[in-house]
């Protein structure tokens, strides 16, 4: 189960149904060949790194778009359905509710993290015409109150404001981003619930986030615990798997590449070790030996997936 041929027999599978052939043979061959087998320690990392890449989690086009149907309908009209029937002593009346609830959504600001140019703000297209929502439900940060493009009644016609995006891994940039926007927005007097939703979030950036205080709710459609951590003595990867894989071994390979291509963040940024691609970007957050591109050091490397950097 666990020899070469059986772990390329089963990534050809999942190139096929799920990773939309992002990695077709020879690419899967020109990666392997980047290791040694058997390495100066007489580990064979080309079966190590088989293995690992058996349980990589990919999420492309059509996952992403079902997963913000699955966010809107969990964190936006379930609770704006059960706002407007406790309101009205638990009504069943159909017409009733469809009327409030309309009224309640319309009354909701769809947002992404960070700049227009980023993954949440991009994923607002795809959020946008999966729900069948009008597009003057979505606003820029810059249009928030306390902004500069606020307009005057921004604090009193809005009910709650939503955002959205791909994955929370750390909470850098949310914890940030939510420093200057949503603290200047409160400061601006607004008392709309301020939400945020990505699709994807690690439990530890998700305690970071709620414990700012900046948001009324947190929560995400899919949180990875530390089970996901590729390396972490609790990864899911290597549960009760016998020899010759070895979540040691796999990890000094991937330590030892990583090292030499992100010398600060080896095992992903910030050691997030995430096995984790999007059919829009490959996040940092995964392990390099994954995406990172050849350089100086390593001319030769080829990647599996592509990673667009911010710079």
């Amino acid at each position: 189960m666990f020899d070469a041929d059986s772990l390329k027999r089963k990534i050809r599978k999942l190139n096929k149904a799920v990773w939309e052939e992002r990695v077709p043979g020879p690419t899967l061959d020109d990666w392997l060949e980047c290791f040694q087998s058997p390495s100066r320690s007489g580990v064979d990392e080309r079966l190590q790194m088989l293995y690992l890449l058996s349980n990589f989690l990919y999420f492309g086009t059509l996952e992403i778009r079902h997963l913000l149907r699955v966010l809107f309908a969990e964190f936006c009209r379930a609770p704006l359905i059960q706002g407007v029937r406790s309101e009205n002593g638990d009504t069943v009346d159909v017409d009733l509710i469809d009327d409030l609830y309309e009224k309640a959504l319309s009354r909701t600001r769809f947002l992404g993290v960070g700049n227009p140019s980023e993954s949440g703000a991009h994923l607002l297209y795809y959020f946008r015409q999966e729900n069948l929502l009008p597009s003057n439900l979505f606003i820029n940060h810059i249009e928030l109150p306390g902004m500069a493009g606020a307009k005057p009644d921004d604090t009193t016609g809005v009910d709650r404001y939503i955002f959205l995006d791909d994955l929370c891994a750390t909470g850098d940039q949310v914890s940030k981003f939510s420093e200057l926007v949503v603290t200047k927005l409160r400061d601006a007097g607004s008392k709309a619930r301020v939400c945020f939703h990505p699709i994807f979030a690690t439990s530890r950036a998700l305690d970071r986030i709620s414990s700012t205080g900046r948001f009324d709710e947190v929560a995400c459609v899919a949180e990875f615990d530390d089970t996901f951590r590729c390396f972490s003595p609790e990864s899911r990867f290597y549960k009760s798997i016998p020899a010759p894989i070895d979540r040691t071994d796999a990890e000094a390979v991937a330590l030892r590449y990583g090292s030499i291509f992100y010398p600060d963040h080896p095992l992903g940024y910030k050691d997030t070790q995430l096995a984790l691609g999007f059919s829009h970007n490959t996040p940092d957050n995964t392990l390099p030996i994954f995406w990172e591109q050849p350089n100086t050091k390593i001319r030769t490397w080829k990647p599996l997936f592509h990673r667009y950097p911010k710079y």
